[in-house]
């Protein structure tokens, strides 16, 4: 059975699909394999137009010492800039004079699958750390290079993809997927 990852980046849909390998009746895509079509990374759109099963993950990462009065705790860091590292490097001047809890965060996660008829289940999850005050590590991608876990001393850059895998908030969340997942074993 086919499952289209409803993204474009590499390094998520690498992740992605490093999680859904347990699942070896999956044919998994990604919006890489149908380049012809636009359409945004979001898996209830993508399910319609491509007459196939979706799975998205909308993440980012929340820092509650920057959120503005009128945020929720569901409020990204987004930063204003296009590149990764510009936005690594606007987050550490944000935060440049916090010290101690104040350099609290947490990724969020929400994965979403979806057949072509709509959602079927959207789960979240969180994974929470602190704001190192500089970029350690080269994989990973996004905050990762400014993220540490609770309990480790890595930044989620730092860590290899099957450590990552093994705690992250998108780890997290696709265990509150995985039985819904298995189901679709019944469908092919």
């Amino acid at each position: 059975m086919e499952i289209v990852i409803a993204d474009n980046n590499l390094q998520k849909i690498t992740e992605l699909k490093s999680l859904l390998k347990d699942l070896p009746f999956l044919d998994v895509l990604s919006l890489r394999d149908f380049p012809q079509d636009s359409l945004p990374p979001e898996a209830t759109a993508v399910a319609k137009k491509l007459d196939r099963w979706a799975i998205s993950d909308t993440s980012g990462l929340v820092i509650p010492a920057l959120l503005k009065e009128g945020d929720d705790q569901q409020s990204f860091f987004k930063g204003e800039t296009t590149t990764d590292a510009d936005r690594r490097r606007e987050l550490l001047t944000a935060m440049e004079m916090m010290e101690g809890m104040k350099r609290h965060a947490y990724f969020v996660c929400r994965l979403t699958l979806a057949s072509p008829k709509g959602v079927v289940k959207e789960v979240n999850a969180t994974c929470e750390g602190l704001v190192t005050k500089e970029t350690r590590g080269g994989a990973g991608f996004g905050f990762d290079a400014l993220f540490v876990k609770h309990d480790y001393d890595k930044t989620f850059a730092e860590l290899d993809l099957t450590t990552k895998n093994r705690v992250s908030h998108r780890r997290k969340a696709f265990d509150k997927l995985q039985t819904a997942l298995e189901a679709l074993d019944d469908r092919s």
